[in-house]
């Protein structure tokens, strides 16, 4: 075989060894990027999430009609002289 040949095979077993070498460390890599990703993903939700309730405690200090808003809707609060109806199904009645 002549020299050139040779040094071809060579190449090309250092080349393959190489490769798979490498190739565990290109998975994990990939693997650590997706996850890394998808945290980024819930980051910017949570920030997503957080300007929202700052916006609605912002709301809840300064504006009366927000505040009468959730007095009504969660602790069923009334005017003087209103009446409050509840329309939801009583316990042991079937939905409809």
């Amino acid at each position: 075989m002549n020299r050139t040949v040779i040094m071809v095979i060579v190449f090309v077993m250092v080349f393959v060894g190489g490769a798979y070498m490498l190739f565990p460390a290109y998975r994990e890599h990939q693997s650590t990027h997706r996850e890394l990703q998808a945290v980024r993903r819930q980051v910017l939700e949570q920030q997503r999430v957080n300007e929202d309730l700052r916006a609605e405690i912002f709301r809840l200090k300064t504006d009366d009609r927000t505040i009468e808003r959730v007095a009504r809707d969660k602790f069923n609060y009334a005017r003087p002289n209103e009446t409050n109806y509840d329309f939801s199904n009583p316990a042991g009645d079937p939905e409809r």
